[in-house]
């Protein structure tokens, strides 16, 4: 049923107006697809590169880099070349944006269902495993780990070193999991976080060198998935959780986001 409909992907919208990012986030988000906000080209650009969406979705009007620029960029660049690219602006801008390499091209202002119908057919085979985690640990030689753990195992990996930075990178970000720390940042980071976490049930693994004791584990149990103490099998458990986790998503109708403004609220909040 609801389930199988649901879409997966990761789309990139980059786009100055407010009002634009929290429309597409709606639409695109009420399926099923993960939608991330970029109000700059620069900033825009630099995230296809490291996040490599299914699909991105930008206007021409920028400031910094416009459309055009973000274009040609990902274009000539052949780690990201053969991304989807959907140009949305106010213009007729049609044959100039096919021309530059556009996928396709609509023109503001746009209809929920014409939306839905390009994404679609942008990623008809959008990898389920394309699934962002974001790793918020203050140890250098821990984040390099779960790097090399969760990349080989098909995971696109964001690193913070601390709560503060975990949470800025949410304001721009939606990860399918997060990976905590439980130091002193990390428990501010899940207080913060627990605030934030309205329509999004994103996953929580703490992941902690402390000895919590069983009344620790418990005030935990509210937020969290599951507890891995960082140790010599702390990799395998860690995958074999993941699994468990994955396995229990699919089968959860209630997956994915309802409202779909869960990330890149306010573009002046994200400072980059």
């Amino acid at each position: 049923g609801e389930a199988s409909s649901r879409r997966r992907g990761r789309i990139l919208v980059i786009n100055d107006d407010q009002v634009f990012r929290k429309l597409m986030g709606t639409i695109l988000s009420s399926v099923g697809y993960r939608v991330s906000y970029y109000c700059s080209g620069v900033d825009g650009l630099q995230e296809i590169r490291h996040v490599r969406p299914d699909l991105v979705i930008m206007d021409i009007m920028m400031p910094e880099l416009n459309g055009w620029d973000v274009l040609t960029a990902i274009r000539a660049d052949s780690t990201i070349s053969n991304i989807p690219v959907l140009i949305a602006t106010a213009g007729d801008e049609r044959r100039r944006a096919i021309q530059s390499g556009a996928t396709d091209f609509l023109q503001k202002p746009i209809q929920p269902k014409e939306v839905l119908e390009i994404a679609d057919a942008s990623m008809p085979n959008a990898a389920t495993d394309n699934r962002l985690v974001l790793v918020v640990d203050d140890n250098g030689n821990d984040r390099f780990m779960l790097r090399n753990t969760m990349e080989g195992a098909g995971w696109i990996v964001v690193e913070a070193p601390d709560g503060k930075e975990g949470l800025r990178r949410l304001e721009t970000l939606e990860p399918d999991l997060i990976i905590l720390d439980l130091n002193m940042t990390g428990v501010e980071f899940l207080n913060a976080f627990d605030k934030l976490e309205t329509e999004c049930k994103v996953p929580v693994i703490i992941f902690t060198g402390q000895d919590l004791s069983q009344s620790e584990k418990q005030s935990l149990n509210r937020e969290i998935s599951f507890i891995v103490e960082k140790g010599p099998k702390s990799q395998k458990r860690l995958l074999e959780e993941i699994e468990k986790l994955l396995a229990n998503d699919l089968h959860n109708t209630k997956s994915g986001i309802a409202g779909g403004l869960g990330v890149g609220r306010d573009c002046t909040a994200s400072g980059s």
